[in-house]
């Protein structure tokens, strides 16, 4: 059986943008074997010359594990190429020889925006604003897998009509595409990663280590109040009070991580140590 990592092999990929979300995108494509050259007409305000805090530049070296020219070109061809600007979608449009061009870009009304801002415009996020933000670039991360599949899709449909595909795609309202079709439609109470069950959180161990629950089906619920020896009704996993939460972290506070091992070796309750 062949390895996923050989899928688009032959495919070729030419990245003209920056930053995150499109490097990553062709990341995505490379680790299914494309090959992706990035080309740094300017340099990348993540890469160390420019000086930028070491969290970016560590992005930078990860995602960007591809064949680099810094220098212009004046003719080349391609499967798929993707652009961040109107200069280059402008330019590349008229002389580029692709299958499919893509433009990247913030909003219709090109209004400037980050991953946080992208987050903001979620209806799911009015639910979770209260919480610790998420420690990734999550809308961004979203966003880049959307750059991927547009490519592949706009692929398949040149493959369909042998017309080359341009296509612009943006950031704003990535929200509303994706993390939005899972949230409630009537209020949170019923949001189920808003941090208010105690059937799906993180728990503080004796030895200061923490464990991940997700004991959210029935079944697996009331196995971890077996294991656990608590004193439980299937219900209790959705409970807001706060009283069942109370419960669990008293309980998880008096358990090691060597305790938590076994019970995860032993038992399937969604479980991991952290």
């Amino acid at each position: 059986m062949s390895n996923n990592n050989d899928l688009l092999n032959g495919l070729s990929v030419f990245d003209f943008t920056s930053r995150l979300p499109g490097p990553l995108a062709t990341a995505f494509l490379a680790d299914f074997g494309a090959e992706v050259t990035k080309f740094e007409l300017r340099a990348d305000p993540f890469s160390e010359s420019q000086g930028i805090e070491p969290i970016f530049n560590d992005w930078y070296k990860q995602i960007n594990n591809k064949k680099l020219i810094k220098n212009k070109l004046d003719n080349f061809e391609c499967d798929i190429a993707i652009v961040s600007s109107n200069k280059q979608y402008m330019e590349f449009k008229k002389s580029l020889k692709c299958k499919v061009l893509l433009k990247l870009s913030t909003s219709s009304d090109n209004i400037k925006m980050h991953d946080i801002n992208a987050l903001g415009q979620s209806k799911a996020f009015k639910e979770i604003s209260n919480q610790q933000l998420p420690f990734i670039p999550i809308m961004g991360y979203t966003f880049s897998w959307k750059i991927a599949t547009t490519a592949l899709s706009c692929l398949y449909k040149f493959s369909v009509e042998n017309v080359m595909q341009q296509r612009e795609i943006f950031f704003s309202g990535i929200a509303k595409d994706t993390i939005d079709k899972l949230a409630p439609s009537k209020g949170g109470e019923l949001f189920l990663h808003n941090g208010k069950f105690p059937c799906n959180g993180i728990y503080s161990l004796e030895d200061n280590r923490t464990v991940a629950l997700a004991a959210i089906e029935e079944h697996l619920w009331l196995k971890m109040c077996e294991v656990l020896e608590i004193s439980l009704h299937s219900h209790d996993r959705f409970d807001t009070t706060n009283r069942v939460r109370d419960l669990l972290k008293a309980r998880f506070s008096q358990l090691t991580s060597d305790e938590i091992n076994k019970i995860i070796k032993d038992n399937n309750i969604c479980l991991t140590l952290i």
